[in-house]
């Protein structure tokens, strides 16, 4: 078996280490190495320290071959990166002519020229990668037979160097078998029923990498593995949904959204939404996939109980007794919007999202959910945690899981 060159990514700038600001090239460097055959050991963010930089480099590069660092190459006081290659290379810093060459009509107007050349300078002996876009080089540089590139921080300028790294890269390790994996998109179910489901199954695929992403309403569930081994991840992919059943709704880039969409467009069908505690969520998220006017009638807000009762012919005798937020008035209010948008289907909610308006028969977070279709009216009750935004986020999940389980018992064409 051929070696496994391990890699980090080093993201610099005291913004991020103080919350200030969030960054996505990281991420992107994650997913671009493991497609380059390079494990990431570590993913480090770095205040702009020169000394702190140095130090961490000297650490990191005992236990990985190349070092990825993005951010501080640029004109400013605080853009230290090339400082911290010089000091861990022990060697000076030395002015590029050909970058000072093409940095000197790009001087902007009123800038110090000399701060503003810094970009031009590089440690003895460390190569460059011209800036495509942008002013500020990217620096390859040999540390112990092990390599470092610095990019810049912005991500456009950083994604336009990868292709000389990747060039870079395959001259010194070779070609390395790239990561290939795919996805499972799992909503309904929790993290640890997920767990328990699958856990034979990982045990039947050894060779393959399973990682269970939870998040706030789905679970990512992807298997990994190397080039040469799609089979062995297809299979395992089919045991799991075997496991999972209708919990998986998609793979890979797939969306509620999405999903939901083919399925309505297969079955020919459009849909309105009437909603009291998400305020629109629920049609914004449908939306959110092109061709969405294929399907998608509109919505219609209804907080108000006013509302409710003259836009969707709620009953007020049904509001009086059950309350605005029951499994009636969510019937009432499903049947409603389909008529009133000229719908085949309707889709309503209705609850309390919170801090206040609970009680002891209706708690915050109880939600209603109602389908209408075809003369017949479902509707289910949820019990749902959290604070208001995280309630009314979790509502508009679970009413388009409903929808999309209801849409797969309907046959397509």
């Amino acid at each position: 078996m051929s070696k496994k060159y391990a890699a980090a990514v080093v993201v610099i700038g005291t913004e991020l280490t103080l919350g200030r600001s969030s960054e996505s090239n990281s991420e992107y460097l994650g997913r671009w190495l493991g497609l380059m055959g390079y494990p990431i050991r570590i993913v480090l963010k770095l205040p702009d320290d020169a000394r702190l930089v140095t130090d961490e480099l000297k650490y990191l590069l005992r236990s990985v071959d190349l070092v990825l660092i993005t951010g501080g190459l640029g004109s400013t006081h605080d853009d230290i990166t090339r400082e911290a290659l010089a000091d861990l290379l022990a060697k000076p810093l030395l002015l590029n002519s050909t970058l000072e060459s093409g940095l000197r009509p790009m001087t902007p107007e009123g800038a110090d020229y000399e701060s503003f050349i810094k970009q031009a300078y590089l440690p003895q002996g460390a190569g460059f990668i011209k800036a495509a876009s942008g002013t500020a080089a990217g620096i390859i540089a040999e540390y112990h037979g092990k390599v470092i590139y610095a990019l810049p921080g912005v991500p456009r300028e950083m994604k336009a160097m990868l292709e000389a790294v990747a060039q870079d890269l395959t001259g010194r390790f070779g070609r390395q078998p790239g990561l290939i994996s795919k996805c499972l998109n799992i909503i309904g179910v929790s993290e640890p029923v997920v767990a328990s489901l699958i856990d034979p199954v990982i045990g039947k695929h050894e060779q393959l990498t399973v990682n269970i992403l939870a998040k706030p309403e789905e679970i990512k569930l992807t298997v990994i593995g190397e080039e040469g081994q799609e089979a062995m991840i297809d299979q395992a992919v089919i045991e799991f949904r075997d496991k999972l059943g209708s919990d998986v709704y998609g793979v890979d880039g797939d969306t509620i959204s999405s999903v939901i969409g083919r399925s309505l467009v297969e079955r020919r069908l459009t849909i309105g939404v009437a909603e009291s505690l998400t305020a629109g969520l629920i049609a914004s998220r449908i939306a959110e996939t092109a061709g969405s006017s294929r399907y998608l009638r509109g919505g219609i807000v209804a907080y108000d109980n006013a509302v409710k009762e003259s836009l969707l012919k709620v009953s007020p005798e049904t509001i009086a007794v059950r309350g605005a937020v029951s499994r009636e008035v969510a019937a009432e209010m499903a049947e409603g919007v389909k008529s009133a948008l000229g719908a085949d289907m309707g889709l309503s909610v209705t609850g309390i999202a919170g801090p206040t308006g609970g009680s002891a028969d209706k708690p915050v977070g109880m939600v209603f959910v109602g389908l209408a279709h075809q003369g017949e009216t479902e509707v289910w009750e949820l019990a749902l945690k959290g604070d208001r935004l995280s309630i009314q986020s979790k509502t508009a999940s679970m009413a388009l899981n409903a929808l999309r389980l209801f849409l797969l018992k309907e046959p397509a064409g």
